[in-house]
């Protein structure tokens, strides 16, 4: 049963009218509330069996559709203007029984829209609350540039196609498997008065038919689960069904130039790293697209299994199943994160690369990976990584540590191994050279790749024969790391 009603567009813009005139924001939510975000709330509620007294219209309004608090009829009575008490009910969201009232959904402020989602995920097509953490995640990783066509696909409440409907694509689309889904989503957009928003039903691209998209972001199910339940999240048993058809449909769907954008769970395996495994999904285009995985967290499958139990998702009947499960498919580890795939326009190799995250990595060191990595992925003309490396100026990157392991060697300490360590753009680890470390320490944006390379062989620190191209593919693997800048102001220059 789907719990919401429809209006009229007229009737749904007096509703969007009458929450923000209580303050059903954001902000106001939190600096009501003391939080600094609006799903702190929830933690609090759940925690706290105390429930605060009631003084205004917007207190009302969180209980009843944040919270999800019964309210006596003396407190709704009072509190909620009969003409917003009445525009409630007729969607279904203020649901009278007895003396008391509640809402049987949630309704909340997020990214300045109001969003409709279940509060709880006990049924099997709940949707998703878009509040929730990873759902935040997700908003802050997905592409906010202008394009024409944007598909959401596992789209739930259709939160990043309302977003961005809104603020950059010129049409945007939702599509969900689930009915409830989908009626949720077209209430979201009816609410947010979003008329370049299109919503369908069906299993991952089937609503599409022949149309192509500039842009296609997906937050699919990914958890592995071996009894499915839950339309939502169950993934398959290795938690990959939903996420590989998703990646093995953008040869159709993915436009030319076009990025796709996904946060799930994948995994290594014996047979190859996720990321090239991802490759193969995409069959014979595979050359037509540049990946890269920036990944947030890798867990091992016993954690994996351990934390199902505790969350009694498992039983220990289970624990030999996925054992077996684990090692017959040859997955070494689970990874979390971010999966950004974009369709080439250039005729060059492909890239495949592989991040880890830190709590400095957000979409703009992304869209710097991915514009550097094409950039290093050509190998000819001036705006080249070769190029740019040698004819940039450099800056060594603050916050770059260099750790050097000694061994005792004959009563005296000698250096065998150095390795650079940073936290931005991305967390990263490379083991190098005497040779690198002491070209960091002289990278001040004042000179070029080609300029340290003709001190080096001056000061005998390289060989005398190093070919200015060689030295690049140096220079490219520690600027790609983080570890090297190209200098604000530096202009990329002809190699001749």
């Amino acid at each position: 049963m789907i719990p919401i009603r429809f209006g009229t567009d007229e009737e749904f813009a007096a509703l969007h009218s009458m929450l923000g005139d209580a303050g059903y924001d954001e902000h106001s939510i939190c600096s009501r509330a003391g939080v600094n975000r609006i799903d702190e709330i929830l933690i609090q509620s759940n925690r706290n069996d105390r429930k605060p007294p009631l003084a205004d219209t917007l207190d009302a309004l969180i209980a009843l559709l944040l919270t999800g608090r019964t309210l006596p009829g003396r407190s709704w009575h009072k509190l909620l203007p009969p003409t917003l008490a009445d525009r409630l009910a007729r969607t279904g969201l203020l649901v009278e029984q007895g003396d008391e009232c509640y809402c049987p959904i949630a309704l909340y402020p997020i990214e300045g829209l109001y969003v409709l989602s279940d509060r709880n995920t006990a049924t099997a097509d709940s949707v998703y609350p878009a509040l929730v953490e990873n759902t935040r995640r997700f908003l802050e990783f997905i592409p906010r540039s202008r394009c024409g066509t944007f598909l959401d696909v596992c789209a739930g409440t259709a939160i990043a196609a309302l977003v961005a409907a809104r603020d950059f694509a010129g049409q945007s689309y939702a599509f969900d498997i689930a009915e409830r889904s989908v009626q949720f989503a077209e209430f979201n957009r009816r609410l947010n008065g979003i008329t370049n928003l299109t919503n369908g039903e069906g299993d991952l691209y089937a609503p599409a038919g022949t149309r192509t998209f500039d842009r296609i972001v997906a937050h699919p199910p990914y958890v592995p689960v071996l009894k499915p339940k839950y339309i939502f999240h169950d993934g398959g048993e290795d938690g990959e069904q939903i996420v590989k058809r998703i990646v093995e449909g953008l040869p159709a769907y993915l436009s030319a130039g076009g990025e796709f954008c996904m946060l799930a769970l994948g995994s290594d395996r014996k047979e190859a790293p996720y990321e090239h495994r991802v490759r193969q999904w995409l069959g014979e285009a595979q050359g037509e697209f540049d990946i890269a995985l920036v990944t947030r967290r890798l867990i091992d499958p016993s954690d994996f299994v351990a934390r199902s139990l505790l969350r009694g998702a498992s039983d220990s009947s289970e624990i030999g199943q996925w054992t077996t499960l684990f090692q017959s498919r040859g997955i070494t580890t689970l990874v979390y994160g971010v999966l950004l795939i974009v369709r080439k326009t250039e005729s060059r190799a492909p890239f495949t690369v592989r991040r880890q995250s830190s709590t400095q990595t957000h979409r703009a060191e992304m869209d710097w990976l991915l514009d550097w990595e094409r950039a290093a992925a050509g190998n000819t003309g001036i705006t080249s990584g070769l190029a740019r490396a040698l004819h940039s100026r450099l800056t060594a990157a603050p916050g770059t540590e260099l750790r050097v392991l000694n061994h005792l060697r004959e009563g005296d300490w000698a250096p065998s191994e150095y390795l650079l360590q940073t936290s931005y753009p991305f967390s990263m680890e490379c083991q190098t050279q005497p040779w690198m470390a002491y070209l960091l320490s002289k990278c001040n944006g004042t000179k070029t790749g080609l300029d340290h390379l003709k001190d080096m062989i001056a000061d005998g620190v390289v060989f005398p024969g190093t070919e200015p191209e060689e030295f690049a593919k140096a220079l490219i693997v520690l600027i790609s790391g983080g570890f090297l800048q190209l200098a604000e102001g530096s202009k990329t220059m002809s190699s001749s």
